[in-house]
């Protein structure tokens, strides 16, 4: 489990990596005019494994009990715009790197309102790569959580790994110390 915890630690680290340094490099980046396509706000719903029990009350001493999943909604905006680089056209979808788009209700409805479709903005490209574009650039705070987790994931699973370190080279030494 601790090498589990490592190794995602270190996936996140380096997609989170990635992150950092492309929405630094994007502050240069240079721009051309879009306009936006879709703003919408999606409604997900996830179920739940865990169960809320309710008690049913029959006239009798005898009380049942019932599960029902429980459920739950996020909201993702879900913003696309269009650009055109040297002749070629392109259709983006980030709004910035390591953009958290999903959660509540409110922040995705902020999020396309700032974005209402029809509306031109100023997209910023790579240009070494016209397909790789965002809206807004430069480092925002969002961008530190993907890697903030690995790290967090890294060193769980590293101390999970010495904790069972610890406990084998505990039970070595007992077996040692036990008389024949």
């Amino acid at each position: 489990m601790g090498y589990m915890f490592l190794l995602f630690g270190i996936v996140m680290l380096v997609v989170g990596g990635s992150n950092i340094l492309s929405a630094q490099a994007s502050s240069s980046w240079p721009t051309t005019e879009g306009e936006v396509l879709t703003s919408v706000v999606e409604k997900k719903r996830s179920r739940s494994k865990r169960k809320k029990n309710k008690a049913i009350r029959i006239p009798s001493p005898i009380k049942i009990s019932t599960s029902k999943p429980t459920e739950s909604y996020s909201y993702e905006a879900l913003v696309s715009y269009s650009y055109s680089v040297a002749g070629d056209d392109y259709v983006g979808k980030r709004l910035a790197f390591g953009a958290i788009t999903e959660g509540g209700q409110g922040r995705a409805e902020a999020i396309c309102e700032r974005y209402p479709v029809g509306s031109q903005v100023k997209v910023y490209y790579d240009p070494d790569d016209a397909e790789s574009a965002t809206l807004e650039v430069g480092i925002q705070g969002q961008v530190f959580f993907i890697p903030g987790l690995g790290a967090v994931f890294l060193l769980v699973g590293a101390l999970i790994l010495v904790i069972r370190r610890m406990r084998s080279a505990a039970e070595d030494q007992a077996q040692e110390w036990r008389p024949a």
